[in-house]
């Protein structure tokens, strides 16, 4: 079975890790690879991987690349053709590698994901992933195949020869939030599937990486901006953006009554300032994608399913 590298973004987890590695080397084999991408960490992190998982690979680079350069840079550096993605604050269960893998074989699909589990409260309770519904760890049922929008950066496998053939993830969406959404919807749109297999299952603490470096409201201007931009960027139907844009100035005042306006102009402020990047990457989109783009027509979602996230 071929070997896969493991690709994991850090920066002062620490802590995180000490969670985070152990399953995951419990659930690898032995060629398998294991990366950390190091954003800078001043907590120890170098010193904890030294002595408790020498194993791991780490790669240092100084802080600020931002989560979908540091992939980039894993995807870049790693030895092998298929790749992990995943976040320091996911745990895998084991047994989780081999459902991916087997969907990684489908020539149609660009990536694999999980069905995520993410811890609610304190209490040993998990929203699904997949159905939204709170439940114990006993509780649970297995859901069918499915498939996915966005890709799953993570905690997701991928087949790397594919992830550079649509570029990667695109710095526009610097320093997080989107860049998996927008990859996803290239992915769609150059006639690939991404799949959810539910035999394979993650825990996930979500936010907690981003929550302890960024205010909240920072983080929600940026997503804010960042959903600006991929629409902007991606979407084609006119009449689609069009509504959108006459919607706008509706959800600005909403802001402004709501929540003080502060995430939502911020956000809007933002876009605005990177409008010409995200034009031109519209009008340059297209020159890394598949020429049998045809099939795509059939399978892809219609792009209200992404811009809902930004209604």
């Amino acid at each position: 079975m071929k070997p896969i590298s493991a690709i994991i973004p850090s920066r002062n987890g620490g802590d995180l890790l000490a969670r985070c590695l152990p399953a995951l080397e419990q659930a690898l084999r032995d060629g398998d690879e294991i990366m950390v991408i190091d954003d800078g960490s001043t907590d120890g992190t170098a010193e904890f991987l030294r002595a408790s998982h020498p194993r791991v690979r780490r790669i240092y680079v100084a802080h600020g690349w931002g989560f979908g350069q540091l992939c980039n840079l894993g995807m870049r550096l790693c030895y092998f053709d298929r790749a992990l993605l995943l976040n320091n604050d996911m745990v895998v269960e084991p047994g989780f590698l081999d459902p991916l893998i087997a969907a990684l074989d489908d020539p149609e699909v660009f990536a694999a994901g999980p069905h995520y589990r993410v811890r609610v409260g304190l209490e040993d309770r998990y929203r699904c992933g997949i159905c939204g519904a709170v439940a114990r760890e006993d509780e649970w049922h297995l859901h069918p195949r499915s498939v996915m929008l966005d890709a799953p950066a993570g905690g997701g496998l991928f087949d790397r020869r594919k992830f550079w053939e649509l570029g990667g993830f695109d710095p526009l969406f610097l320093p997080f939030y989107w860049e998996d959404i927008d990859l996803g919807y290239r992915a769609w749109r150059a006639g690939f599937r991404i799949v959810v297999e539910p035999a394979s299952i993650m825990y996930h603490e979500h936010g907690a990486t981003i929550g302890r470096l960024h205010r909240r409201r920072v983080a929600e201007a940026i997503d804010a901006r960042n959903g600006l931009l991929f629409a902007w960027k991606n979407v084609r139907d006119y009449n689609l953006l069009l509504r959108h844009l006459l919607r706008l100035p509706r959800r600005m005042a909403a802001e402004i009554i709501n929540r003080n306006g502060a995430p939502g102009l911020r956000g809007l402020a933002g876009a605005l300032a990177r409008m010409p990047r995200a034009i031109a990457a519209r009008a340059g989109e297209g020159a890394g994608l598949r020429p049998d783009i045809a099939l795509a027509r059939a399978t892809l979602p219609h792009p209200k399913m992404f811009l809902d996230r930004i209604a």
